[in-house]
């Protein structure tokens, strides 16, 4: 370099050498500027800086200090900043500012690039032709561009064989999704060159379109305007794309990570939401906006409410068609964007959404809910529920409690985040899946994350963002700094280390224990944790540490010193978006949506609580199994991970992809704030520059070496090199041939055992390489061409001689075919000739047979005409006389009668049924008899008519056969001579007729003559009727085929259990001797029985004596049954073998089962056509089984009878058990005098066996020798989950160290040792549950964790509870961490859902014979069900086994549906426990549709299979599965309709397809006519009552709700619901319990059928629920009337507070109003119908001790009847000192209804002449004149102590607010409108609580709670519809 001349000299002062127009560097404000001098005085000299300052020195004060001289690398600019002359800030900010301004936004540094966002297009640098130039070209070879990367980065993946990674870093707004897109389309058209261009294959075409087309979608659901960016990416995402091996793109994955939910519903002023909103707004067509209800982006408050809607620089409706193009390459359908934009469209109007106060937070307007209820599917009134009051259940009512206006807001957002993060997720889902392919080779990632952000207000989305960027930065500086350095020292390469910024101990104060996020996630467990704790922990725990900021002014932020600045965070919210609660409530809601999209969106997301999911089902909701739903879960609350840790989570995984991988870098510089072109801010470019470590990269860059290389790999890629320079492989190999190209070693270095180089010494080699390599395949591709061409030759010489050798074929074969086409011919006379002869004689005996047939018909006919005659005139002299002898018996027979007619009458009427029924029975018994008869008769007929046919076709056919072996003998004899004849001419012609000709011949012609061919396809048909049918296969018992079918039945894939079994000889006591046993090792158990468990099922039942002895116990003996085939044995012993059975009982016999009693009697009985058995078992469970096995036996046939699988084995059965966990050891003895015997020593006792033979004691020994599972000397404590002592409940509870592993074991130990051998091990999986103790048991201090597995329940307990907590979290999380169990059944399905919209459903039950018809049973239920028994409520008195044993049942009731009675109460039985066990559901329509699929023509409309169909019908109008069960079954019954048309089974599937669409939440079993219904596939019918006695009969289905019954019945009545709003009632005498209009009414009736008691009569009431406006209502409308009987209804009740004065006149009206003018001798019958009997009872109670102490004072009763006749007397008796209390009561309220009754009568007496409308009219004139007309009154007690209130209240609810009377009192005490009540719920069972504003909470006793919650409600919607009504008015 040349001296510049301004510094010719070393004194500047003196110089004389100042030029104008020189480039130098000025230091001015402490910063370096590019400068050129001006002007040159003698004393002063002029600058002028490149950023438009300038200045002016004395020259004697200019030094080095203040300017030096620029080198001309950085005047003119470079486009590697690592060749810089001048290495400081300001040189590197010129250099990029200058490139900046000639739009060239790209510069080197070394191998990363960084780029300058120009805010504007730049078309000459993009495109194919760019692309083209950059492609295999070094980097550095061409100008800096962002393509030059992406090519690095491919060929490295080739180079080096390593995974790439390109890491795209900078602010927001710096550029980086722009960036990334560039090197997606650069590895794209590498791929398709790869490819051949636009040749390639469409299939590979269409991954990269749709890598390409991903950005638009992602960029319009992920990305907003900022103020920072216009498109800013508010998720990051790392796109990885898997390369093959043929350098294509094969398939690729998209992870992101935390998208800010937060900006749907709220974002910073100037901002804009999602671009979809408003591209979606823009782009949509007028027909999905009207059905989307689109309106304008100012009508959304999620897109007004920060005051952008638009952006000049963003097209949304171009947008919008790029989304749709975008779509249909990643094939969604339309219904799938429809489905989305349906969502998209309802957060919007989610968003509009307002609350008012009244009581609680109100929907202000309910169209806007009605809109996005349409458009997701979900019923309106259950969503808005869900968004204004939160809902508990007390007592089995639901009760809810309204949420204020601030969570009712928080409630709408949170729904509408968690649609839009959801849809996002779905979306990605989609795309993976598109992008799906294999990952054969390497992959190249690229990262293009969120950027560091710092705003005015910074949240919890902006810590999470900075946070990563400190990862990134992290990372950045270790392979740029920490690694390379480390390297260069390793390797002993001379170097000076270089000073970076370190960004560790700002990670430690975020990540460390007790950092931010341990403290943000600490807090956020707590309940009561709120974000002022949080801040107060972070600055008692974090305050001295030098990267945290504790704010000056106590303000709600902390702040970080981040490596881009300092950052202050607001912790306002910071928790509850950690937390990231959703609530179940909403959660339901959102899972019952009609729209499958939706429910997608939710389906993996689960329940906070236990429970949530549903009652009863335990362990989980919504019917389903393992592939549909994940095991059970634990009883308590599920823990959640937060939304930081997750995060971190994800991060980490993040970087230790990015570790594997080798790292390129792309840093994007951000050149100004305000976003314009042209525009370059220093100060802002200098900071990024800083903080990114800019500077020390230029230097490690310049002075370092990028490329380093290990000696043999060195070799491998440039040893051709020096080929010639005869050196070892090795280090003086490398070095010379680096000397080769680099003499003065300035670009490279050897280490130890690498070379390490610079990029243009790289350069060259690779140019040097690729010239060697060149001229090398030039050699190469000569030698090929030349082989090529050879083999060429020979083909084609080949193909010309074969062509020689057809041709003369073919010309000889001609011949030839011409002289055998004559011989056939020859043939072909000759046999029609003896054919028609042999015809012509069979014609001439079949006419002989005839005419001889014809003539045994004739006389037979003749025959029977004679005796027809003579039984004809026998019948009538029969009848004749019976006529005689009837008529004389009816004369008899009426005289009879008339004497005992009187007397007769009521015994016949008693015995008309028992008689008709045994008359029904014994015909039934009858018929059944005589069709076995007949049956037998008819197959015996059969069966002898077969025998007799049989042998007369063998002996016809034998004779026929002879005759035609002579006529073939004969024809033979001529085709040989012919044959003969035929040779000897082919062989004077010379040709070959051998064999190969034949065969030849063979191949190409078929002969005319078909004798071969058709004896051919004989043998074949004949082999193919002799293999059986796989049905015949199925049906053989020993069959293999059969057994694996029963295998594949039993659907589970478990693993198997260990089993030996055998005969072994068990030592009794001395006495005793030896005894054979058949020993059964199972089940952690070894079982002895008596004899061989050879039967279908046996065990101990006590059986009644035959006999009318007496019912003592004497009369029943313990007998053993035996069940073999269809026969009964019993014996008085279980030893078989040594007794003989002491009866039998044939079930073919059996007419009839009884099963007596309940669930609590274990009889039944066996009727026979001689006796009937009486039979008792231990238990309900045990009868149920017995009854169940012997009814299925009973029905199958006797073939079938035989397959049966052997019952499993029972221990209760067994005469011995030993548990094999109490093995200690197994001994073989070594005694003469007893030979193979050996000894099983337990912990508490010996035995003693012996085997038959010295082999099978080994084998015993082996198989009950205690397993000692070994894990050497690994310490399982390292890693494990959580280990400590718990006690094992068993026969004997053992305490034991339990050790649980993260593979899912439970280690069980003696010791804390774990190096010893386990004395146990539970294995765990997805399908085990975890239960905890009950409050009961913790009160004895129990705390036991009862552990459900496949093979047993564990009960486990702890020493305290918090113990238990820990165990059940730690259990749960390995069991949560399990892999998915599916079935052969669920895979199926899921494969038939995924692949095939329209399967092939006979090749499917073809292929798959688990999905078709069975008659064998289950062994495994068809889903993976959870283990255990369920969990029910203690409401539910049921006892269930365990969910498999329970699938079982049910499938078994399925098969024995032809011998059931009833089968309605099986219909019932089988829903009930589905109701009950909810996992059972999609179970057991899962077997239903099995048991109608694949059914065989005959088949068809069978009764078996109908009562299938009709128990499917059943529960699809019950309840619906879940949804993967749900398309299985929708497409079951598309096929069935399609399939069967026209048949009951056709029917059936219409009716439950019909049914599934219209099925809606239930919770009761249907009830018996319901189920009849049903079953007939007809409507239900049933009765309204209302006041007055009226009734009215409506027809209804299985979803007929509520409410449409009342609009029904309103329309029909002519009454319009604004006035008033009617309703059903539950009634039962004075009990009325209001039904949800929303409620199905089938299922109110299912619940009076459950729940009804004899004394009981609840029924269905039509009454008016609130009063709105009676008013309003005409005095002579059917309204009106109902209003007075219910008014009159209420004060009769006592339920309306009046004066005394008020209700004698209303008593008097209503009397008159009934009867009419009063009479003289008419007398008030029933007083309780006219006036409130409670009141007098009351009254009488309050006045009964005025006569017990003689008080003369006279009532009001008194006053007003005095002298009235009879009132001395019973004063006087009332005062008699001998009457008790109560009957002074009694006589006191006798006395004052004669009163009330003289009073009422006196007023009757006024309204002579009163008409009955008048009368009518008048009484709701007085009752309106009171204030509390209108009201619901509600009896309820204060009881506090506080003198508040009295006790005994009245709680009045009505359309202008709420009041509180104390009872009987006509004024309120207390009255509140709706606007000053807070919030109104029921904290406690049979506790109301009100808040009203400014006043203490008032907390009433009451059993109404959930009326008056519903009354409240109803008002409150009427008052906030008023309120809307009003505005809009």
């Amino acid at each position: 370099m040349c001296p510049d001349p301004l510094f010719a000299t070393g004194d500047m002062a003196s110089s004389t050498m100042w030029e104008v127009g020189h480039r130098v560097w000025l230091l001015d404000a402490g910063q370096w500027l590019p400068a050129s001098i001006t002007a040159v005085t003698v004393t002063d000299v002029s600058f002028a800086s490149a950023y438009g300052q300038s200045a002016t020195h004395s020259r004697t004060k200019l030094t080095h200090d203040m300017v030096m001289p620029m080198h001309h690398t950085s005047a003119e600019g470079v486009e590697d900043m690592a060749g810089l002359g001048d290495l400081h800030e300001a040189a590197i900010l010129y250099n990029i500012q200058q490139r900046y301004r000639k739009d060239k936004i790209y510069t080197y540094i070394g191998s990363i690039i960084s780029a300058v966002n120009p805010y504007k297009a730049i078309n000459e640098l993009y495109g194919d032709d760019i692309v083209k130039t950059y492609m295999n070209r070094q980097l550095g070879e061409l100008p800096p561009h962002i393509y030059a990367i992406a090519n690095e980065v491919y060929v490295s993946m080739w180079k080096m064989g390593q995974n790439q990674c390109v890491l795209i870093s900078g602010e927001s707004g710096a550029g980086k999704t722009e960036s990334t897109k560039f090197i997606l389309s650069y590895l794209s058209s590498m791929s398709q060159m790869k490819m051949g261009g636009g040749d390639r294959q469409s299939s590979s075409m269409s991954v990269e379109a749709a890598i390409m087309e991903s950005s638009p979608i992602l960029e319009s659901f992920g990305n907003a305007k900022t103020v920072y960016n216009n498109n800013s990416s508010r998720f990051g995402k790392f796109i990885q794309l898997n390369f093959a091996e043929g350098g294509n793109i094969q398939g690729g994955k998209i992870s992101d990570y935390l998208l800010e939910k937060n900006r749907v519903v709220r974002q910073n002023p100037k901002e804009r939401n999602y671009h979809i909103f408003y591209a979606m707004i823009a782009g949509t067509t007028p027909e999905e906006k009207a059905f989307l209800k689109l309106g304008a982006p100012e009508s959304y408050y999620y897109l007004s409410q920060s005051g952008c809607v638009s952006d000049p620089t963003i097209n949304d409706v171009s947008d919008f068609a790029k989304v749709r193009s975008a779509f249909q390459v990643m094939k969604l359908g339309a219904q799938q964007v429809t489905d989305l934009l349906g969502v998209v469209s309802a957060i919007l109007h989610i968003g509009n959404i307002t609350f008012v106060t009244a009581a609680g937070a109100q929907i202000s307007d309910r169209s806007v809910l009605d809109i996005a209820s349409n458009l997701l599917g979900l019923d309106a009134f259950a969503f808005g529920d869900a968004l204004t009051q939160r809902r508990m259940v007390l007592r089995g009512e639901e009760i809810t409690t309204p949420l204020s206006m601030e969570q009712a807001c928080d409630s709408r957002d949170s729904v509408c985040m968690s649609l839009y993060s959801n849809a996002f997720r779905w979306i990605l889902d989609r795309i993976n899946d598109r992008l799906l392919g294999k990952e054969n080779f390497k992959f190249v990632g690229v990262l293009d994350i969120f950027g560091f952000e710092n705003f005015e207000v910074n949240r919890f989305e902006q810590f999470n963002i900075n946070f990563a960027n400190e990862k990134l930065q992290e990372y950045f500086n270790k392979h740029i700094f920490s690694l390379e350095q480390h390297e260069y020292t390793k390797e002993g390469i001379n170097w000076a280390d270089i000073e970076w910024v370190d960004n560790a101990e700002c990670l430690d104060l975020v990540e460390r224990k007790l950092g931010i996020l341990d403290l943000l996630n600490e807090e956020s467990k707590f309940p009561k944790g709120t974000d002022k704790s949080l801040l107060e922990k972070l600055h008692s725990n974090h305050k001295d540490n030098a990267f945290y900021i504790k704010p000056k002014v106590n303000n709600n932020k902390f702040g970080i010193r981040h490596y881009a600045g300092d950052v202050f965070y607001e912790v306002t919210g910071l928790l509850e978006k950690n937390r990231d609660t959703f609530r179940d409530d909403m959660l339901k809601v959102l899972k019952d949506s009609k729209s499958d999209f939706v429910y997608d969106l939710f389906e993996y997301m689960q329940f906070s609580e236990q429970g949530a999911g549903g009652a009863g089902g335990g362990g989980g909701g919504g019917g389903g199994g393992g592939a549909f739903r994940r095991g059970g879960k634990a009883t308590g609350a599920r823990k959640k991970t937060t939304v930081s840790t997750q995060f971190k989570e994800s991060l980490h995984s993040l970087m230790t992809t990015l570790g594997q991988a080798n790292p390129h870098f792309v840093r994007c510089i951000k050149p100004n704030v305000t976003k314009v072109p042209d525009t370059f801010s220093p100060e802002m470019v200098m900071n990024q520059l800083r903080y990114s470590g800019m500077m020390e990269t230029v230097r490690i860059r310049r002075s370092g070496y990028p490329v380093r290389r290990a000696f043999a790999d060195f070799l491998f890629r440039y040893g051709m090199l020096g080929r010639n320079l005869g050196l070892p492989e090795g280090k003086e190999k490398c070095g010379a041939i680096m000397k080769m190209h680099d003499p003065e070693g300035k670009d490279w270095q050897n280490g130890k055992t690498k070379v390490f180089y610079r990029e243009n010494l790289e350069r060259l080699l690779e140019k040097q390489r690729d010239n060697e390599l060149r001229a090398v395949c030039r050699i190469i591709y000569n030698v090929i061409l030349t082989v090529v061409t050879r083999r060429r030759f020979l083909k084609a010489k080949k193909q010309i001689v074969q062509v020689q050798k057809f041709c003369k074929r073919f010309v000889y074969f001609r011949r030839f075919a011409r002289l055998k086409k004559a011989t056939i011919t020859l043939q072909k006379y000759e046999r029609s000739r003896k054919a028609r002869r042999l015809y012509r004689e069979l014609l001439e005996q079949k006419r002989i047979e005839e005419e001889r047939r014809r003539e045994e018909e004739r006389r037979r006919e003749e025959e029977r005409q004679r005796e027809l005659a003579r039984l004809e005139m026998e019948k009538k002299e029969h009848e004749a006389a019976e006529m005689r002898r009837r008529l004389e018996e009816d004369e008899q027979k009426r005289r009879k009668e008339e004497e005992a007619k009187a007397r007769a009458e009521e015994e016949e009427r008693k015995a008309a049924m028992i008689k008709i029924r045994q008359l029904e029975e014994d015909h039934r018994r009858m018929e059944e008899l005589a069709r076995q008869k007949e049956e037998e008769v008819r197959q015996k007929a059969a069966a002898e008519a077969k025998v007799a046919a049989e042998e007369k076709l063998a002996k016809k056919a034998a004779e026929e056969e002879a005759k035609v072996k002579a006529e073939a003998e004969a024809a033979f004899a001529i085709i040989g001579d012919l044959d003969n004849a035929l040779k000897a001419f082919t062989g004077a012609l010379g040709l070959d007729t051998d064999a190969e000709s034949d065969t030849e011949e063979d191949e190409l012609y078929e002969p005319e003559s078909g004798y071969d061919t058709m004896s051919r396809v004989g043998v074949e048909e004949e082999e193919e009727e002799e293999k059986p049918t796989p049905r015949e296969e199925e049906e053989e018992g020993g069959d293999e085929k059969s057994s694996k079918f029963r295998e594949e039945g039993q659907l589970m894939q478990f693993e198997d259990e260990p089993t030996f079994e055998g005969y072994m000889y068990v030592k009794g006591n001395t006495r005793q001797g030896w005894k054979k046993r058949w020993a059964i090792v199972k089940e952690e158990m070894v079982m002895f029985f008596d004899v061989k468990q050879d039967a279908i099922k046996q065990g101990w039942l006590k059986k009644k004596r035959s006999g009318t002895g007496t019912l003592g116990r004497r009369n029943w003996k313990d007998r053993y049954f035996v069940l073999r085939g269809k026969s009964l044995f019993y014996y008085t012993d279980a030893d078989l073998s040594a007794s003989k059975p002491q009866g039998c009982i044939e079930l073919k016999d059996v007419t009839g089962i009884i099963e007596e009693g309940d669930s609590r009697d274990h009889a039944f009985g066996l009727v026979t056509k001689d006796r009937a058995y009486h039979l008792t078992a231990e238990s309900y469970e045990e009868k149920h089984q017995w009854v169940e096995v012997i009814r299925y036996v009973r029905s199958l046939p006797e073939h079938k009878v035989q397959s049966l699988l052997v019952q499993e084995v029972d221990p209760k059965n067994a005469a011995m058990t030993i548990d094999l966990d109490s093995i200690d050891s197994v001994q073989a003895e070594d005694q003469e005098l007893r030979p193979n015997s050996f000894v099983v020593i337990t912990t508490n006792r010996v035995y003693n066996f012996k085997a038959d033979s010295l082999d099978i004691m080994h084998m015993w020994i082996g198989a009950l020798s205690p397993r000692k599972y070994t894990v050497g000397d690994e310490d399982v404590t390292a890693n494990c989950m959580m280990k400590g002592w718990l006690v094992k409940e068993g026969k004997v509870k053992r305490r034991r160290y339990f050790v649980l592993t993260e593979k899912g074991q439970l280690h069980c130990y003696r010791t804390e040792d774990t190096r010893q051998p386990l004395v146990g091990n539970i294995h765990l999986n997805c399908l085990c549950a975890v239960d905890t103790f009950s409050e009961e048991e913790a009160m004895k201090g129990a705390y036991t964790i009862k552990l459900h597995t496949r093979k047993a329940t564990y009960r486990l307990n702890a020493s305290n509870a918090e113990g238990v907590s820990e165990w059940i979290s730690a259990l749960q999380d390995a069991i949560d961490s399990c892999p998915p169990i599916q079935t052969v059944t669920e895979r199926l399905i899921l494969e038939i859902i995924r692949q095939c919209k329209n399967p092939h459903w006979d090749v499917v039950y073809e292929k798959h014979k688990v999905l078709c018809r069975t008659e064998v049973p289950i062994k495994y239920p068809l889903l993976a069900l959870p283990y255990g028994k369920p969990n029910l409520s203690e409401e539910k008195d049921k006892v269930y086994s365990t969910r498999q044993a329970e699938a079982v049942k049910i499938f078994n009731a399925l098969l024995s549906q032809e011998c059931i009675a009833d089968p309605i109460k099986v219909v019932q039985t089988i829903l009930m426990k589905c109701y009950d066990v909810v996992d059972l559901q999609s179970e057991a329509f899962c077997q239903l549709i099995k048991q109608t699929a694949g059914v065989a023509e005959r088949d068809v409309d069978s009764p078996n299979v109908l009562s299938c169909w009709q128990i499917l019908g059943s529960m699809c109008c019950s309840f619906v599965p879940e949804r993967t069960v749900k398309k299985y079954l929708v497409m079951h019954l598309n096929n069935i309709q399609a399939k069967f048309r026209d048949t009951e089974m056709a029917k059936f599937a219409a009716f439950c397809q019909e049914c599934l669409q219209r099925t809606k939440q239930r919770d009761f079993v249907p009830s018996r006519n319901e189920v009849i219904a049903c079953l007939g596939r007809r409507d239900l019918k049933t009765t309204v009552y209302c006041y007055g006695g009226g009734q009215c009969n409506i027809v209804i289905n299985s979803a007929t709700t509520a409410g449409e019954v009342v609009q029904k019945l309103c329309l029909g009545l002519q009454i319009r619901e604004e006035n008033n709003k009617f309703a059903l009632f539950e009634n039962n005498n004075d009990i009325y319990k209001v039904i949800d209009d929303r409620v199905v009414l089938a299922d109110v009736l299912g619940k009076f059928d459950m729940h009804q008691k004899p004394n009981e009569k609840w029924k269905l009431f039509f009454k008016l629920f609130c009063y709105f406006k009676p008013q309003s209502v005409p005095n002579d409308s059917i309204e009106a009337s109902f209003i007075f009987e219910q008014s009159c209804d209420d004060v009769i009740g006592g339920r309306f507070p009046a004066s005394h004065e008020t209700l004698l006149k209303l008593a008097a009206l209503r009397i008159q109003f009934l009867d009419g003018d009063i009479e003289s001798a008419v007398t008030i019958e029933d007083l309780g119908e006219l006036y409130p009997m409670s009141r007098i009872e009351r009254e009488a109670k309050d006045k009964k001790d005025q006569y017990a102490i003689g008080n003369q004072h006279e009532t009001y009763y008194m006053k007003t009847l005095r002298g009235s006749k009879g009132v001395g007397t019973l004063s006087k008796k009332m005062k008699a000192p001998e009457i008790t209390e109560d009957d002074r009561i009694k006589a006191a309220s006798a006395f004052e209804a004669n009163v009330v009754k003289a009073a009422v009568m006196d007023y009757w007496r006024k309204l002579n002449g009163v008409s009955t409308l008048f009368a009518q009219q008048k009484y709701m004139e007085i009752l309106s004149q009171c204030p509390a007309f209108g009201s619901t009154f509600f009896e309820v007690e204060y009881p506090s102590k506080d003198q508040r209130f009295p006790k005994d209240l009245w709680l009045a609810v009505n359309c202008r607010g709420i009041q509180i009377y104390q009872r009987t009192a006509v004024a309120p005490i207390q009255t509140n409108t709706y606007e000053s009540i807070v919030s109104f719920g029921a904290p406690s069972p049979n506790e109301y609580r009100l808040v009203i504003e400014g006043q203490a909470p008032v907390a009433l006793k009451t059993t109404q709670v959930a009326e008056i919650g519903k009354l409240l409600k109803a008002y409150i919607s009427y008052v906030v519809s008023e309120k809307g009504n009003n505005k809009v008015s």
